[in-house]
């Protein structure tokens, strides 16, 4: 069962992720304070968000698309 759920939770970050690079890709900011956190956190990886665990045995994300980083 354990099992189970850390491969829902990893489909559900990679998910997240792949969704969050292509908002960014649309625009890098958001009005919405949780969302411009987010997208400034794959702009930034330095940069924390606090409110979202980081995900369990998953690697760093990559820099998103057209980033100088």
């Amino acid at each position: 069962m354990d099992r189970m759920l850390a491969e829902i939770r990893q489909a559900l970050q990679r998910r997240w992720m792949d969704s969050l690079r292509a908002r960014l890709a649309l625009w890098p900011t958001s009005p919405v304070p949780a969302l411009d956190a987010a997208l400034k956190s794959i702009s930034h990886p330095t940069w924390k968000v606090v409110y979202q665990p980081p995900p369990l045995g998953a690697a760093a994300p990559s820099s998103p698309p057209n980033s100088d980083i």
